[in-house]
């Protein structure tokens, strides 16, 4: 798949800029290109750079093409391709690289009395025209191929970011005869121009400056960064750049620009912003800023200053975690925000809204916004521009779409998730959303599910997706799509390409959202296993691109399957105040990203360190423990809050001082004596008292008063019969007979775990599938020739004992029913299920079954890091066709379902996220999928299992 992560809260839009390159529509044409082959990639490479000497430290312009031009004055202002620059002859070459150390040079036509200073980056940067007057007019081109290390996991974007600074003077000329910059790209892949920029000397709306001595405009450095649309660039796509600088038509003005860090990433921060292309005057306009370190240093107090847009006032600003002084609202002003420290490889993003003055015309211009920290100087983000309209109807509508993979075999059954969503400002009925597929699948079928007041006008369907959906501000239609690749052999590559559109009446004021595009290769493929070292006192993110992996500091170890010969490009990104130490396995050392390219089964491990002590370390303060929690000098997992709640480490002693909180759940509360809180409890009772004013509080015996939640070894676990068609990705198990028949079990293992990938405590009986492991039956098996075993074998054998399990698990879920709930639950009159928790270790919630019926939204709210139990009572449960979202850091691996009382459950057309835990109901599961386990007493359809299992965790309440 083509990374597009869907999680990323930044929406691109037409006017973030880049560079690139046309083909010449002058009388000249590019001279001394530099050939080059393309970069040869082994296990364990370093990343290759997208653009050759994109930075110059070469010490020379090797890898850059220059061109010598005469400008006879601009054809178009602004000009939309290299033709309506009407270059012409042949000019001077003043194109160099030059060099010192960094931010110490100051540039030609300026005085020391100027801020700019070159070399940007490293010891080296290019001037282009350098005093370029006659007319003169240079150009540095260079033409390069996209690969998959060049896409940014901030955002599954592919991104050309660099810096530019004009120096230019000004003769006041009109605005086509005054010195100039124009920077242009070109997918020579696809013939196609994909982005261009022009400025002019003096021109309104750029932060210019004027040195004090020679008059010279200029800027500081500034960020361009270019991120095309996701239907115009694919990776293997050959794209074509071009920088030009230009002195004044009529003769007698220099104009040149210094230029560095050309490439997927700048060596260092950098910032770019996002706005809608259009709004109304009156209206609010929201920014969307992403900040991102790419350098190999952790960037600290990390600041962004947004002085406002002219014709704008404050209207509000969410940046989580950041330290930001603001203007009153309704005033102008400047907008400061600390975010902190930023990692290596790591990124943050925060909004800001203004409101456009009513009376105003024109553009709203946005360039004047900065990022620094405490070891380099401001750098000015993109131009944003903003058209300004009056009584528009606008809504953004967006789409993305997903099949979690990076490959796929031939013949496998894919599960697109395509999610379209209103961000605004206005509602909107009918949008029209396509999807036409390719000829490489087949055996579609499609289900629609909105919610947030979303309707789904079509909610079923098979082939083609051509459906009209209903969103208010912030509605959602998600569409689960589930199609077959083709029989083939060899390789080949699969697109597939989804829209939408708004209906006649409504304006669409960021069309850079409206597709989205998954893309596998299919044929042969091998498993990547990407996994956190044991030895890591810290945590990280670790992703790959393309996007199939990405494990975030709750994960231990993720896998997904790619295709033989593929580059993969791995990044690791320490979680704040942790550290990225470096590699082991296919990569070795700390370079990062890693590429890969997947000749076999690959594994990899990533180490990372903390400054933080563990639990039971002594410690000052919160700050000093890994769990954020030190309860009288030793760090604890859980803080003591409350009566007669300890320090969750055998043998640590804690104090609570002075005696606040009730007793936790059914604990007595404590009084005058002389012992401390102890004895054996089940999770929800315990004995205590306190000898003065504080309580002496002590954990006891792991045993006796932790739950140990187990639900990790099978994707489906069950103690009676299993049968149906299904896929399931993971490890299979039933204590009764397993019958199925076009089905695959077991393909998304590690070659590593494949031992009892399916267990049948009784017959076994197959047709039509694969198990990609090994099979066991302890009664008697039946199956054919259209069966296959990629790898393992079926043997007879019983290795479970499915009735003292089930006794564990009815006892687990007895345990767990048990436990008092601390978080919320409300049912929305529109049908929403809403849970929200706030513990940082532990959050409980009681609903009844009954509140699933009907509902259109389950969305569940809690800290990362944290561990859910959702105890659901009621004898029957009924899920059917709502969307699952999860908020405020957690993820599925930490989310357990408890159906305690249920011997039915009716499950169709949803997806669920997250474990299921029902030791005494009989499931019925049609079109639809489970990512997690479920561990049931039968499961009968067609529903899909996806690996994403439960974190082991030790629950001491």
């Amino acid at each position: 798949m083509i990374p597009r992560r869907t999680h990323s809260v930044v929406r691109p839009v037409f006017f973030v800029f880049a560079l690139g390159l046309l083909h010449w529509g002058c009388t000249t044409r590019l001279d001394e290109q530099k050939e080059r082959s393309p970069p040869k990639h082994s296990v364990g490479q370093t990343r290759a750079p997208l653009v050759g000497n994109g930075d110059f430290e070469n010490g020379d312009l090797s890898n850059w093409t220059v061109g010598t031009h005469y400008n006879p004055g601009l054809s178009a202002v602004p000009p939309t391709s290299l033709s309506d620059l009407s270059l012409l002859g042949t000019g001077a070459h003043l194109t160099f690289a030059v060099n010192g150390a960094p931010e110490t040079q100051i540039p030609v036509g300026l005085s020391a009395g100027s801020t700019l200073r070159y070399p940007r980056y490293g010891q080296w940067a290019a001037v282009v025209n350098q005093n370029g007057s006659s007319n003169n007019t240079n150009s540095l081109s260079q033409t390069f191929r996209i690969t998959n290390s060049d896409i940014d996991p901030a955002d599954g974007k592919f991104h050309l970011r660099f810096a530019l600074a004009p120096v230019f003077e000004d003769p006041g000329h009109l605005a086509r005869d005054q010195p100039y910059f124009y920077v242009v790209v070109h997918n020579t892949t696809r013939n196609k121009q994909l982005f261009s920029k022009f400025e002019y000397s003096n021109q309104p709306g750029v932060p210019w400056k004027t040195d004090p001595s020679s008059q010279v405009l200029y800027t500081d450095w500034k960020i361009f960064d270019f991120a095309p649309n996701a239907a115009d660039i694919d990776v293997g796509d050959q794209l074509e750049l071009t920088v030009v600088a230009a002195g004044c038509s009529q003769g007698g003005h220099f104009g040149h620009v210094y230029v560095d860090g050309f490439g997927a990433f700048l060596p260092g921060l950098s910032i770019s912003a996002s706005a809608p292309s259009q709004a109304n005057a009156g209206d609010a306009l929201t920014y969307t800023y992403l900040v991102s370190n790419s350098g190999p240093d952790t960037a600290t107090h990390v600041i962004v200053d947004q002085p406002l847009p002219a014709n704008t006032t404050f209207v509000g600003l969410n940046a989580p975690g950041a330290v930001c002084t603001v203007p009153a609202v309704g005033a102008q002003g400047t907008v400061s925000c600390d975010l902190g420290t930023l990692n290596p490889a790591a990124s943050t993003t925060f909004q800001l809204t203004v409101r456009i003055d009513p009376g105003a015309t024109g553009t709203v211009s946005n360039g004047n916004y900065t990022v620094r920290d405490d070891r380099t100087s401001a750098l000015l983000g993109p131009l944003v521009e903003t058209l300004i309209t009056q009584g528009m109807v606008f809504a953004d509508l967006a789409i993305t779409k997903s099949d979690g993979v990076a490959a796929a075999g031939w013949g496998q059954t894919l599960q697109y998730l395509i999610e379209v969503t209103n961000h605004g400002p206005a509602a909107v009925n009918d949008a029209h959303v396509m999807d036409t597929l390719p000829a490489q699948l087949t055996s579609a079928t499609w289900t629609c599910t909105a919610s947030h007041g979303g309707v789904c006008a079509t909610p079923t369907g098979t082939d083609d997706i051509d459906a009209k959906v209903h969103l208010p501000v912030n509605g959602k239609a998600i569409f689960s799509l589930s199609a077959t690749v083709v029989s083939g052999s060899g390789t080949g590559r699969l697109s597939n390409l989804a829209s939408v559109t708004v209906p006649e009446g409504v304006i669409d004021n960021d069309s850079t959202n409206n597709q989205g595009v998954d893309t596998d290769s299919i044929g042969n493929l091998h498993l990547l296993t990407v996994s956190k070292d044991p030895a890591s006192s810290g945590t990280g993110l670790v992703v790959t691109s393309p996007a199939a992996i990405s494990c975030d500091a709750a994960c231990a170890r993720a896998t997904a399957q790619f295709l033989e010969g593929t580059l993969v490009s791995v990044t690791a990104t320490a979680a704040p105040g942790d550290t990225f130490v470096g590699w082991t396995g296919a990569c070795t050392g700390s370079a990062n990203p890693c590429d890969v390219t997947i000749t076999a089964d690959t594994v990899l491990t990533a180490l990372f360190t903390s400054p933080r002590a563990p639990t039971g370390s002594t410690c000052s303060s919160a700050t000093n423990c890994l769990s954020g929690s030190c309860v009288d000098g030793v760090c604890c997992n859980t803080s003591c809050t409350e009566q007669c709640m300890a320090c969750n480490v055998p043998g640590s002693v804690g104090t609570c001082s002075p005696v606040t909180g009730a007793p936790v759940g059914d604990r007595p509360a404590c009084a005058a004596g002389d012992s401390v809180c102890g004895g054996s409890c089940d999770g929800t009772g315990a004995s205590c008292s306190h000898p003065t004013s504080n309580i002496v509080v002590r954990q006891p015996t792991t045993g006796a008063c932790c739950l140990n939640v187990d639900l990790n070894d099978y994707n489906l676990f069950l103690r009676e019969d299993y049968s149906g068609g299904h896929d399931v990705v993971g490890k299979v198990a039933a204590g009764g007979n397993i019958t199925l028949t076009n089905f695959s079990v077991g393909w998304g293992l590690p070659g590593n775990d494949i031992s009892n990938t399916l267990v049948a405590g009784g017959l076994l009986t197959l047709s039509r599938g694969g198990v990609w492991g090994d099979a066991r039956y302890a009664g008697g098996y039946s199956t054919n020739q259209s069966v296959v075993f990629p790898r393992g074998h079926a043997a007879q054998g019983a290795p479970i004992d499915f009735a003292t399990r089930f006794d564990e698990l009815r006892d687990l879920s007895s345990r767990l029913d048990r436990i008092p709930a601390n978080g919320s639950t409300s049912r929305e009159s529109w049908g929403g299920l809403m849970l929200n928790g706030t513990h940082p270790v532990l959050n409980v919630f009681d609903m009844s079954a009954s509140a699933f019926t009907r509902a259109t939204l389950f969305e569940l709210h809690a800290p990362a890091g944290s561990f859910v139990v959702v105890n659901v009572r009621g004898a029957s449960a009924t899920l059917s066709r709502f969307a699952m979202l999860f908020s405020g850091g957690i993820d599925l691996h930490r989310v357990l379902f408890n159906f305690v009382d249920a011997t039915s459950i009716d499950a169709s057309s949803i997806g669920i996220q997250g474990t299921v835990l029902a030791p005494n109901a009989r499931v019925t599961f049609n079109d639809g999928a489970w990512d997690g386990g479920i561990y049931a007493l039968s499961l009968t359809g067609d529903a899909e299992g996806h690996i994403n299992p439960l974190q082991d965790h030790q629950l001491c309440p």
